[in-house]
């Protein structure tokens, strides 16, 4: 089956963000990461741009677009 990471990414609206504690966008971070690196240990390599190439101030707009 065909998966993406838009699959298993969670986005945030930028007001939602805001809101969140550091701790729980530290938490988020690192779910995405887990869930990229999964994606890529699947042989899933049509991602754009790794979450460490975008940085975390992109991630909430942005949040990892696939191609």
């Amino acid at each position: 089956f065909d998966t993406v990471f838009e699959d298993v990414a969670v986005y945030f609206m930028w007001k939602e963000w805001e809101l969140l504690e550091d701790e729980d966008k530290g938490l988020y971070r690192d779910q995405m990461l887990r869930n990229y690196q999964a994606l890529i240990s699947l042989g899933i390599t049509c991602l754009n741009s790794s979450p460490s190439r975008r940085g975390a101030a992109n991630w909430p707009a942005n949040c990892l677009q696939t191609a």
